[in-house]
């Protein structure tokens, strides 16, 4: 029996969209990818390991941040699909200023690429934080606190890119198992993390307006660009876990 007649693994789903027990699925392979990569590259085990700190701590600080801002809703009827909705649009939008602002390759010295991929992380953190306020200003949220409630996670999702291209310099392969396996271990808070994320190419390729831009931030943040087969290998990998039993 073939995996997607055994799960219903449809060939259109993505990582972010899986459901249980295939997301349990995801997270058990996605530490096991982890651990493969501390064994097959020890220079890099520090910055994997960083890494998985950095995730870790982001998916406490965006728990906090949800809890928190909804003890301070002044209005009724919030609705995580319609925030997700609404901050998914802004994103799409702060990708196409994105690729108008900084059109130019990340230089070829490190120490300036370093700067410059720096310099585009918090570009595109001011504007996701300005997006949040935005959002939740609709429910009644002031502005003051939705900021001062989402700098912890701010400052994971900075470690968590910044990270990934410093390994990106000496091992470009391990971008695809870090930044998979961070969709995959963020999947509890997916609802929230996904629209942030996306920012960042943590997701398969999309068009955005007229632009396939996911593999353009790719590029852009780390140099390397995931193949959409990857991301889709991943999923089939956690099915046929399932299949297994």
């Amino acid at each position: 029996m073939g995996i997607e007649s055994a799960t219903g693994l449809a060939d259109d789903i993505t990582i972010w969209d899986a459901p249980q027990p295939l997301s349990d699925k995801l997270m058990e392979y996605a530490n096991e990818k982890m651990s493969e990569a501390l064994d097959a590259y020890p220079d890099a085990v520090e910055k994997v390991h960083a890494f998985k700190e950095a995730i870790s701590s982001f998916l406490v600080n965006i728990k906090e941040f949800e809890i928190q801002t909804q003890q301070l809703l002044q209005t009724k009827g919030f609705n995580h699909e319609e925030v997700k909705k609404t901050l998914g649009e802004k994103v799409d939008n702060i990708l196409e200023q994105l690729t108008e602002e900084f059109k130019t390759p990340l230089p070829e010295n490190q120490d300036e690429r370093y700067e410059q991929r720096e310099e585009i992380v918090d570009w595109t953190l001011d504007k996701l934080e300005t997006a949040l306020v935005d959002v939740y200003r609709a429910y009644g949220v002031s502005e003051l606190d939705t900021r001062a409630k989402f700098q912890g996670a701010k400052e994971n999702i900075k470690s968590i890119v910044m990270i990934i291209g410093n390994v990106a310099e000496a091992h470009p392969e391990l971008v695809e198992i870090l930044i998979i396996s961070g969709v995959c271990l963020l999947l509890p808070e997916a609802w929230i993390a996904r629209p942030l994320m996306k920012a960042f190419g943590f997701v398969a390729d999309v068009a955005v307006g007229s632009r396939s831009v996911a593999a353009w931030t790719q590029r852009t943040f780390y140099r390397v660009a995931i193949g959409k087969g990857s991301w889709f290998a991943w999923l089939q990998k956690a099915a046929m876990k399932i299949v297994k039993g």
